[in-house]
């Protein structure tokens, strides 16, 4: 009876200990099992993230500056930049390239400098009239003259529905018969250029 006495006074104590293990153990087992603090499952980053990117929607201003930058690019001699902003280029690598999209890069880096030349003819351009544009992937073709009024069709795409608008076409153009349905036509001289984009009589 004797040791009894002595233990007795401390099983409140203890029992607050038992209850505060308890406590700590629930709360730790709960910050792993995927629920928050009020006890809700939340998802992983992993189950919540997108696998398809959104498609990006048709954007004609857009199209036109990623035109302007291509000639900007061109124009600055920067050869990476531009080829970033042409349709056969995969991002990252000039290694590799989309062939049913234009030429590789060491044909690309061949035409280069014959770009340049045409552009410092003839930049800048006006924008004239645009078609084009009813999916994220459809391509959007521009109209444009020169300084010293050369007609050009332009035609930018997204290779990708979420990614951003490249230069496809750099032709002579007219509006063909079927009013809205643009035709990229030979430039003179020239029919495309290696690369679909016009360098000017050879």
């Amino acid at each position: 009876m004797q040791a009894h006495r002595h233990i007795f006074p401390y099983a409140p104590v203890l029992a607050g200990l038992c209850l505060l293990l308890l406590l700590t153990f629930a709360a730790c087992s709960n910050g792993g099992d995927g629920n928050d603090a009020n006890g809700t499952a939340t998802a992983s980053p992993a189950e919540t993230s997108d696998p398809d990117p959104t498609p990006a929607p048709p954007d004609f201003q857009e199209a036109s500056f990623a035109f302007n930058a291509f000639v900007d690019a061109v124009l600055a001699d920067d050869v990476d930049s531009a080829w970033s902003l042409y349709t056969a280029s995969v991002p990252g690598t000039t290694e590799e390239h989309i062939a049913e999209m234009g030429c590789d890069f060491n044909a690309f880096g061949n035409e280069f400098p014959r770009i340049g030349n045409m552009l410092s003819r003839e930049a800048p351009f006006v924008e004239v009239e645009s078609f084009g544009g009813a999916s994220s992937t459809s391509p959007i073709e521009i109209k444009i003259q020169s300084a010293i009024d050369m007609e050009f069709l332009i035609t930018l795409l997204r290779v990708e529905p979420h990614e951003p608008y490249r230069l496809r076409f750099m032709n002579s153009g007219q509006v063909a018969s079927v009013p809205g349905a643009p035709d990229p036509f030979p430039s003179p001289d020239d029919p495309r250029g290696f690369c679909n984009i016009w360098t000017g009589v050879r």
